[in-house]
């Protein structure tokens, strides 16, 4: 896991897409331990600058209060199937 700075409002990255039935998705834990992962589908091909919103209601949530508690850390960056 990668710690992360207090108040993050949005992760950006550059995502090498093949307009697939895929999604690039980043999965953050709170301070409580509460996890919330953001799913952004794949629907263009070569590079482009993605924007995650680091907005707990777009999130699909494990369990938990719903809030961002901070600090944060990154568990993962992975591509997720789609269906």
């Amino acid at each position: 896991t990668q710690a992360l700075p207090g108040s993050l409002s949005a992760l950006t990255m550059q995502v090498h897409g093949d307009a697939g039935k895929n999604a690039v998705a980043v999965r953050l834990k709170d301070k409580t331990g509460e996890t919330f992962e953001w799913r952004i589908p794949v629907t263009w091909t070569g590079w482009k600058t993605v924007q995650v919103p680091m907005n707990p209601a777009l999130a699909v949530k494990a369990r938990g209060n719903g809030v961002l508690d901070y600090p944060l850390n990154l568990e993962v960056v992975r591509v997720a199937r789609l269906q």
